[in-house]
């Protein structure tokens, strides 16, 4: 039930949803006040929500910050496991021959980085998908194949495809390395997730140390176009924030966090 509810009220707690439901409010209601002020709460959303400055301040406070390499370069050991944690593929194209990576591309790129540098031995990809429709398409067997494309070889990886969210996959992943407390692991996922990841992860026993990716944040600009102007990435970034929100508030009152 925790499942459903947490990935059909995430459809609910958006940006355009809230401003076209308020455009609705303005259509249907008739005492003309209140008509007025659905109506200006709509635009002046719409403008806030759409406004690419306003959003990179918002999701400043939501990301952690991105660890530099040569801080793990400095590590007297590398790290036994890179545990990476998915939902970076869609496997609702019509053509299956092939993986299709969407966003949060660079967990997996900055994961093999950290392969090839030897800063990281092992590659765990913990996470099967988190859809409601096609449950059977398991997310960390797509990327394997990706991984193998990309010269890891299989003894250095391990999938764990069955868990459906963050709660989920840091059971799953205490239980494949039940000797190790995280603190030889190294915890991959996008900054804006690992919050909520390390969390869950430290719930289960796991102590890991983060490498956030995806850093949505960018340098400040006071630009005509970052400062008046509609912009779409905007949306999608309080999308995200809204998303992200919902997500720890779900997972503390659950106990998962």
């Amino acid at each position: 039930m925790f499942f459903v509810l947490s990935k059909t009220v995430g459809y609910l707690v958006r940006p355009l949803v809230l401003v076209g439901l308020l455009f609705l409010l303005h259509l249907f209601i008739k005492n003309p006040k209140w008509k007025q002020r659905a109506l200006w709460s709509a635009l002046v959303l719409f403008f806030l929500f759409s406004n690419r400055f306003l959003a990179n301040e918002a999701i400043r406070l939501f990301e952690a910050p991105l660890v530099p390499i040569a801080e793990l370069e400095q590590r007297p050991e590398p790290f036994e496991w890179g545990i990476l944690l998915t939902g970076v593929t869609d496997g609702r194209k019509i053509l299956k021959d092939r993986v299709y990576i969407e966003d949060n591309a660079d967990r997996v790129n900055h994961t093999v980085l950290l392969y090839k540098k030897g800063l990281i031995k092992k590659i765990l990809i913990s996470g099967g998908t988190g859809k409601l429709i096609n449950p059977s398409f398991s997310e960390a067997n797509q990327l394997k194949s990706v991984f193998n494309y990309m010269g890891v070889p299989d003894k250095d990886l391990w999938i764990e495809g069955d868990s459906r969210n963050t709660h989920e996959s840091a059971i799953a992943v205490s239980k494949l390395l039940p000797e190790s407390d995280g603190t030889n692991c190294l915890l991959i996922t996008s900054s804006t997730h690992i919050p909520r990841a390390i969390g869950c992860f430290r719930k289960a026993g796991m102590n890991c140390s983060v490498f956030p990716t995806d850093l949505v944040f960018r340098q400040r600009e006071f630009t005509p176009d970052i400062l008046i102007l509609p912009n779409l990435e905007a949306l999608k970034i309080w999308e995200d924030i809204f998303k992200e929100s919902a997500g720890r508030i779900a997972y503390t009152i659950a106990g998962y966090i």
